[in-house]
């Protein structure tokens, strides 16, 4: 990635997790969350940006209206957790497309949309992107990991014998190696999805 690009608001080349607002259709009112993994591949010189969708979302449903997309980069596992069942109350966010403690923002526009079995792929124009907290270092934590890995699982459990052990090996990190948000966020995924070991 060249200067001024993605990379500079902390996307790398693969799979990104963020929290996406969207504006539109929403259970809170007009501004729409939601976890997304934002795929950044090099094509070539080219950059490609898109995000599957799993579903008839909000989020697709605002894409499609042509909303923008606010990625937000942000080490928050209760937002996370929350955001995957329900959009985040206004005590979340700084202003109406950003979240307090992010440490960027990129803005996205949708391009294309291509519906396959499971999802959807949107493929994204990167428009502008900046920097919330130039501050915001945070050492690698497997904790905060697991529970986007665990949010990411509840979005489409189905109570498969697969997912109730990866849901334990999930929870075994989150008690070892995070903190109080992580074990608060891991609590309420499965309260979430109604799931008891």
């Amino acid at each position: 990635m060249s200067e001024n690009s993605l990379e500079d608001f902390g996307f790398r080349e693969g799979i990104n997790e963020v929290i996406g607002i969207t504006k539109g259709v929403s259970d809170a009112g007009n501004v729409n969350s939601a976890p997304l993994g934002i795929v950044v591949k090099k094509e070539g010189k080219a950059i490609r940006t898109f995000v599957r969708l799993f579903g008839e979302t909000h989020t697709l449903k605002n894409l499609r209206a042509n909303s923008k997309l606010y990625a937000n980069v942000c080490y928050n596992p209760l937002a996370f957790a929350i955001s995957a069942f329900e959009d985040l109350e206004s005590e979340y966010f700084l202003n109406d497309f950003t979240l307090k403690g992010s440490y960027s923002v990129c803005v996205f526009e949708p391009i294309s949309f291509e519906k396959r079995e499971n999802f959807t792929i949107c493929e994204l124009k990167f428009v502008e992107g900046f920097i919330v907290n130039p501050k915001a270092v945070r050492a690698f934590n497997r904790g905060f990991c697991a529970v986007v890995e665990a949010a990411i699982i509840a979005t489409r459990y189905t109570g498969s014998e697969k997912e109730i052990e990866r849901l334990k090996e999930l929870e075994r990190i989150v008690n070892r190696c995070g903190g109080m948000e992580e074990k608060l966020a891991y609590e309420y995924i499965m309260s979430a999805i109604k799931c008891n070991f």
